[in-house]
């Protein structure tokens, strides 16, 4: 506790009249209390930068239709293991994590997790289509590559909105 010697009625103020003077003479100024947030703050402020990301994945998607109507799997995979696509699954689930407060939590959450299967889907096709153990039926690997792109872009839509939802605090 810190003692004013210049005042002689120090004795009678409480602890709240004596930690105003001190603050005062010493500059100091307390920062009030900060409300727990109930997501990941830190996802929630990543959510702008990896939103941005999944939208050059998706761009680079789009661009691998080419490698899907020509069957060439191997530069397929090769596309999906390059950037900006190989860290689209970081990227997603941070804006899952970003969004796990909101109104929009459980639909984010089941678009990630469609994505994440038609993706897997996609690659394992592809990876059936380089190895040819089994043949694959007309249509099956333009099938789940349709998937994988309609998927991403439910996604994206949902997590669009999810970022523009400012922090939600605990009550």
């Amino acid at each position: 506790m810190l003692v004013d010697h210049n005042d002689d009625d120090d004795d009678d103020d409480d602890e709240s009249q004596i930690f105003e003077k001190c603050r005062r003479r010493i500059g100091v100024f307390l920062i009030p209390p900060v409300e727990e947030a109930r997501a990941d703050i830190t996802n929630k402020l990543a959510s702008a930068a990896a939103l941005r990301k999944v939208r050059q994945g998706q761009q680079k998607l789009k661009e691998m239709e080419f490698y899907v109507v020509n069957n060439d799997y191997t530069s397929l995979q090769l596309a999906l293991r390059k950037e900006p696509f190989f860290d689209i699954r970081k990227n997603s689930y941070i804006l899952v994590r970003g969004g796990d407060d909101g109104p929009l939590a459980g639909d984010l959450e089941r678009c990630y997790k469609t994505f994440m299967a038609s993706l897997e889907k996609m690659d394992t096709t592809a990876t059936l289509g380089l190895r040819g153990r089994r043949p694959l039926e007309d249509g099956e690997f333009y099938h789940s590559y349709r998937s994988t792109v309609e998927s991403l872009e439910n996604f994206l839509a949902v997590a669009n909105e999810a970022a523009e939802i400012p922090v939600q605090y605990k009550d």
